[in-house]
């Protein structure tokens, strides 16, 4: 594939339309010509500065490099200088939303600058935090325990609550005739240490409650308990190891570790604080609370600042096209309060001129350049895509096959509330365990309740969460998760699930929400088909082509433009 653009723009040039390509400097020793003109010594030094690039005598192969560089810069020009009107308007938008990324980023870092230095952590803050941390540190035996767990639902019939019993009897029956205590509570136990085969984090007896710590406190290493009765529901223990009361710890090293922590979260605040004064300052026109005002229309606006206008069906529609996982892990509040502060750091770095200054000045330039190359790699990509034979794009399929490949999927509705504090899981499930039981009855309408009790953005859609595979489900919400879902028939609501979270510093899935949900439609797994999936293997065979037709882009430049380097420059 060969470029003819840059000849064209040369053609111009030679027919007294000089603006058509860049602008040589007069004067100045001239270090290559080119088909573009030549290039000085001068012009090559403007343009290494306007990069923010020291200018000095290098060697010949990376003196070679620079004139190169700004030869593409100038093909790239002179391109742009060319494009249909529709080509030319996109490539503007691509520089302005460059542009604004840059200016935000950077007055984003000298905010963040300003609110590291702003920050003094006391001794005496560190002192009192150190003392809380060790106050709440377990200075007791503690107990290592596996269990199976059965919970009962507080609105569970007296019938369900039999059965639940005779189950964990029998499964107490299993172990003491030999059954592996392990496999029985990854399969059976409803508590999310099932994927842990039940292991419990060490426990202090006294932080349990009695109907628990009593018997516990009894058993031998090895031994398994009677069924034990607790609000919550059934529970079958076996005591594994039995924990002397930690160390202290060194205090060094947690004065150290707690000095950063406080410190990361004064900084976190002054940062905070410092978007206030900005909104103040700025005085724009923000409304957050019509985000979750019943009733909202999609023209409400939110926000408005110096020309930008930012209205709810904006927000909720960018939602609609993240993927699940992200849908499921961004709210609405989260979205706009971004957009914000795009917006008040755009506004502030316009304000003070941070664009003229030569740091951002150079990234600007920069920025601009690699829009330029991007958009002669898009229409190079244009014209493979126009060209291609059809049996290269099917040998791509053929090759690449998995990529396009559908697993099952389930097209879910609804309802989702994060659980608050721990200690009110237990109440948490029971309510929506009454939801779930009063929709299975026909006594209420789960898309209602999912518009009325879910703190998912979908509930502005009565609670439809989209189409789903199995292996989202377990990125978003645990292990466990998806394969009660998947298991469930079509049209019937689930008990509450427990949406899981892994925790980095405890090593281990914490719960963070419930999830009452309906399956409304399967879709099978299918193979993929070529015909069917056509457009999608194009676009991805453009994607794997594009870093090939970037540097091919540049070779066709070079060799079109005749560059002579020269070793005396004159």
């Amino acid at each position: 594939m060969r470029s003819r653009l840059p000849l064209i723009c040369l053609t111009l040039l030679l027919g007294s339309l000089a603006t058509g390509c860049a602008t040589l400097s007069p004067g100045g020793r001239v270090v290559a010509h080119s088909r573009l003109g030549d290039v000085t010594a001068t012009e090559l030094d403007r343009f290494l500065r306007e990069l923010g690039l020291e200018v000095s005598v290098p060697s010949p192969a990376v003196r070679r490099r620079q004139i190169e560089d700004l030869l593409v810069v100038r093909a790239t020009e002179a391109e742009a200088l060319l494009l249909p009107p529709a080509e030319a308007s996109a490539l503007r938008v691509d520089l302005a939303l460059r542009e604004e990324e840059i200016l935000a980023g950077e007055r984003r870092a000298r905010l963040e600058v300003a609110a590291r230095a702003s920050v003094a952590v006391s001794e005496a803050e560190v002192t009192a935090a150190v003392a809380a941390h060790l106050a709440a540190r377990p200075g007791a035996e503690r107990l290592r325990l596996r269990q199976i767990f059965k919970r009962t639902p507080a609105h569970a019939s007296a019938e369900e609550r039999r059965s639940i019993a005779e189950e964990m009897r029998a499964i107490r029956g299993e172990v003491l005739a030999g059954g592996d205590f392990r496999l029985l509570a990854r399969q059976r136990s409803d508590s999310q240490t099932a994927v842990f085969d039940g292991l419990v984090a060490p426990l202090a007896l006294p932080d349990l409650e009695p109907a628990l710590s009593g018997p516990l406190a009894l058993l031998e290493v090895g031994e398994v308990s009677e069924v034990l009765v607790t609000s919550t529901g059934l529970h079958l223990f076996r005591l594994e190891e039995r924990l002397p009361a930690p160390p202290p710890p060194d205090t060094t090293a947690l004065a150290a570790a707690v000095r950063a922590d406080l410190e990361q979260r004064a900084v976190a605040a002054a940062i905070r604080h410092a978007f206030d004064d900005l909104l103040l300052g700025s005085g724009a026109d923000f409304h957050p609370e019509r985000l979750e005002q019943p009733g909202a229309a999609p023209d409400d606006l939110l926000f408005a600042l110096a020309g930008r206008a930012i209205r709810l069906g904006e927000i909720q529609a960018r939602w609609r096209s993240l993927a699940f996982v992200e849908r499921r892990r961004t709210s609405l509040r989260s979205l706009l309060e971004a957009d914000v502060g795009r917006a008040l750091l755009l506004h502030a770095a316009r304000r003070e001129g941070l664009a003229s200054e030569p740091g951002p000045a150079a990234r600007l330039e920069r920025a601009r350049q690699a829009a330029l190359f991007v958009s002669a790699r898009k229409r190079r990509l244009a014209e493979l895509a126009a060209n291609l034979p059809e049996e290269e794009l099917a040998a791509y399929f053929v090759r690449e096959k998995a990529l396009f490949e559908r697993p099952e999927r389930r097209r879910l509705r609804g309802l989702l509330v994060p659980i608050a504090v721990p200690a009110a899981a237990n109440a948490l499930f029971d309510d929506l365990d009454l939801v779930a039981r009063r929709v299975r009855a026909g006594e209420a309408d789960l898309a209602l309740e999912a518009r009325r009790l879910s703190h998912d953005p979908s509930r502005f859609e009565d609670g439809d969460l989209g189409w789903v595979e199995e292996r989202e489900l377990a990125l978003w919400a645990g292990p466990r998760l998806p394969g009660a879902l998947f298991a469930l028939p079509v049209g019937l609501v689930s008990a509450p699930l427990l949406v899981e979270a892994y925790d980095d510093r405890r090593l281990r899935d914490e719960p963070i929400a419930y999830l009452v949900a309906r399956v409304e439609a399967v879709e099978p797994a299918s193979d993929a088909d070529f015909a069917t999936l056509r457009a999608e293997v194009m676009e991805q065979f453009l994607v794997s082509r594009a870093p090939v037709i970037g540097r091919d882009l540049r070779a066709d430049y070079l060799d079109e433009l005749g560059l002579v380097i020269l070793d005396a420059p004159r």
